[in-house]
């Protein structure tokens, strides 16, 4: 009986660290995604920003200081 006892409490510390480890697995991979996202994102606009600072360099002939901030 304590044999059993002892075996059923290695047996949840197990499960639990396993759970813990999958749901840190899925925030982790949550995260990434999301970084993943506001990486292109940023890349997108900082694209957008740069193509219509060129536009107005070449075809407006203004003088425009393009800042990316998304690096």
């Amino acid at each position: 009986m304590y044999i059993f006892i002892d075996i059923s409490i290695c047996m949840y510390i197990c499960i639990c660290y396993y759970v813990f480890i999958l749901l840190y697995a899925i925030m982790y991979l949550y995260f990434y995604m999301l970084l993943c996202i506001y990486i292109f994102i940023c890349y997108y606009v900082c694209f957008s920003v740069f193509l219509v600072c060129i536009l107005y360099l070449y075809v407006f002939r203004v003088d425009l200081v393009c800042v990316c901030l998304c690096v």
